[in-house]
């Protein structure tokens, strides 16, 4: 079964977890410093599988027609201190289920 998800939202801090939604039904957790260490980051945003992430995200409803939150949802994944987020800090990630299709 292919579940569909749209993110719902996003927080930062150890003392952003509380903002999540409690109705969310997949949460995750990215420490980038941590990753960083283990993947070069810059790298990795250069492979063609990276790129098709992208592409992908900026399809789901919501996003599809709204190139300010692409663009907000690209630079957030290529240079969140730009956005002034704090990359010492862990990021929250929530999504909330939509439907899903028999395969």
């Amino acid at each position: 079964m292919l579940l569909f998800c749209r993110l719902q939202d996003f927080a930062e801090g150890q003392t952003a977890l509380k903002y999540v939604p409690s109705t969310a039904d997949v949460v995750m957790t990215v420490n980038l410093q941590n990753l960083d260490k283990k993947v070069n980051l810059a790298q990795l945003q250069q492979y063609d599988f990276y790129q098709a992430m992208l592409k992908e995200m900026n399809k789901t409803p919501g996003l599809e027609n709204d190139t300010s939150k692409q663009e907000y949802l690209g630079k957030l994944l290529t240079d969140p201190v730009s956005l002034g987020f704090d990359t010492k800090e862990p990021f929250y990630f929530s999504w909330k289920k939509l439907g899903s299709i028999p395969t």
